[in-house]
């Protein structure tokens, strides 16, 4: 199987049972020698300090901790989210259509008629932590690190439409179905409504009139369930979630090349996966913004139909993952998977050919790499050209192939440029871009990403999600 970098150097700390600085881990893994310990913990930490198996020393160094997986967590340890979307707009722009500058809307209704009111509501629910609003941008950044309990399967749907609207990778969510794991705790009782889910349960009811008001009614319903599932000895999230699946099958990892470990200790970030079959023939390529929760949700159904995956679990025997620097890399990379392998669970997507107005342009996806930009360059004469960046360091080789670029005539068709230009048309917001005709060279063009570097370097990286162009 193809690692990643963080991959690597996880198993080696694992084996090696020490620490490493990050000087060692872009000399070692990098194959970078620079000398410069600032820069080396620029990128390392940037790698590095999101992925929950690894965490810093007091002595600045890295260390590797055993992954436990979002499902394995125990009860009073997983991170759920309870929530109530009344539109996805709202959520999306922060108010409701037809709302003023201070949130009241035409009609003054007494949901949307106080200032500042927001049509969603989150809330964070930890066991004996307590409970706390959460913030939208926190649970939309990181959505494989939670277990989403709907107020009811609106607020899902409402919720994914969020998800489609910032990025064309499916997001998996790990969802549990208030309906189902009440059916499954109370098979004798009618619980349709939540009027009777206030009576079966006997527990007060908060009259619902706002996203907010809803939601403390889900918890007073979602701590009786933790209540209930602690007297029936369920222990952690898997047991629960799988009360709100019909019909589960427990899944065999035996006959896999794989463990159940190795699955939850994957990065949580863009990536594509491609399932095998015991003779090494691909079958399925997929592309995901969070390779953990994606390859998870076959295994532990978290929302997708099982006979939807049902053959792909029969078929396969081995996983490939590749973790990527951003969602654009992910969509390009699934297309040259599925255009070399025609896998048989894959339909091929035509990208639609267009060769006019083909702009010159670089391409910076938002990337958790500190210290490294993906680049990807369009230009009506030449096919996508994909380049890594390494900020502060002189790139005569992103000079030459910006002056092709300028200097190539008549057009070249390329389904991978295609879907770059489809994706910067409508997810603009995610990238950084580079007008090269507005400079007079390349190394003027050059000039401008060591400055667009700096700013990130000086700022927040992780800030890096906005569109401008430069």
């Amino acid at each position: 199987m193809m690692k990643s970098i963080a991959d690597r150097v996880h198993e080696a700390l694992m084996r090696e049972e020490r620490e490493i600085g990050a000087g060692e881990v872009l000399k070692r893994f990098f194959m970078i020698d620079t000398g410069k310990e600032e820069f080396a913990e620029q990128i390392v930490s940037g790698m590095l300090s999101k992925d929950p198996r690894f965490r810093r020393t007091s002595r600045g160094t890295w260390e590797a901790v055993k992954v436990q997986s979002l499902f394995e967590l125990p009860l009073g340890e997983t991170p759920f989210v309870l929530f109530q979307i009344e539109d996805a707009w709202g959520l999306m722009r922060g108010k409701r259509p037809g709302m003023d500058a201070a949130g009241t809307d035409a009609a003054g209704t007494e949901d949307y008629g106080a200032a500042g009111y927001k049509p969603y509501a989150f809330l964070l629910y930890r066991g004996d932590i307590g409970t706390a609003e959460a913030n939208p941008g926190d649970l939309l950044e990181n959505p494989g690190r939670f277990v989403f309990v709907p107020y009811e399967q609106k607020s899902l749907t409402a919720l994914k439409n969020v998800f489609r609207a910032r990025t064309p990778l499916p997001v998996e969510l790990a969802t549990l179905s208030l309906r189902n794991v009440l059916s499954a705790l109370y098979p004798g009782r009618v619980m349709k409504s939540w009027d009777d889910i206030v009576r079966e349960l006997e527990i007060r009811n908060i009259v619902p009139t706002g996203p907010r008001s809803k939601v403390k009614n889900l918890l007073l319903c979602f701590e009786h369930i933790l209540k209930e599932a602690e007297k029936r000895k369920i222990q952690n999230a898997r047991g629960l979630l799988s009360l709100g699946v019909v019909s589960r099958k427990e899944v065999d990892f035996s006959r896999y090349a794989f463990s159940a470990e190795w699955v939850g200790g994957l990065p949580q970030c863009p990536g594509v996966y491609t399932f095998m079959d015991s003779e090494q023939r691909v079958i399925y390529v997929g592309k995901t913004n969070n390779l953990r929760a994606r390859v998870s949700s076959y295994f532990w159904n978290t929302g997708e139909s099982p006979e939807k995956i049902e053959n792909i679990l029969r078929d396969m025997y081995d996983i490939d993952c590749t973790a990527l620097s951003s969602e654009l890399e992910a969509l390009i990379e699934e297309y040259r998977l599925i255009d070399r392998h025609r896998p048989r669970y894959n339909t091929q997507v035509g990208v639609s050919e267009r060769n006019t107005d083909i702009p010159r342009y670089v391409l910076i996806p938002k990337t958790a790499v500190k210290g490294s930009l993906k680049l990807f360059l369009i230009s009506p004469g030449l096919p996508l050209v994909e380049h890594e960046y390494w900020c502060g360091k002189e790139d005569r080789r992103l000079q030459a192939a910006i002056d092709e670029m300028t200097q190539a005539s008549g057009y070249v068709r390329d389904p991978l440029k295609q879907i770059a230009l489809s994706y910067l048309e409508r997810y603009e917001r995610n990238l950084v871009v580079v007008d090269v005709d507005r400079y007079a060279s390349a190394g003027d063009v050059e000039r401008a990403l060591k400055h667009h570097c700096r700013d990130l370097m000086e700022g927040e990286w992780d800030a890096f999600e906005r569109s401008a162009y430069l």
